[in-house]
């Protein structure tokens, strides 16, 4: 389902960094939190054509 589709708005406001705002640190919060458990997987293996 899209945004539209639930006729969602998502509106962006930039916030300066370290100003206390409590919505601001929350976001960093969590996307801090996210980094640690992401992971990336590589399949190295070549196929070969046949």
């Amino acid at each position: 389902m899209s945004l539209e589709s639930k006729n969602l708005k998502i509106i962006f406001h930039k916030v300066k960094a370290y100003s206390g705002d409590q919505y601001n640190d929350l976001a960093d919060e969590s996307a801090n939190s996210a980094c640690l458990f992401l992971s990336i997987e590589l399949n190295l293996f070549k196929v070969s054509k046949t």
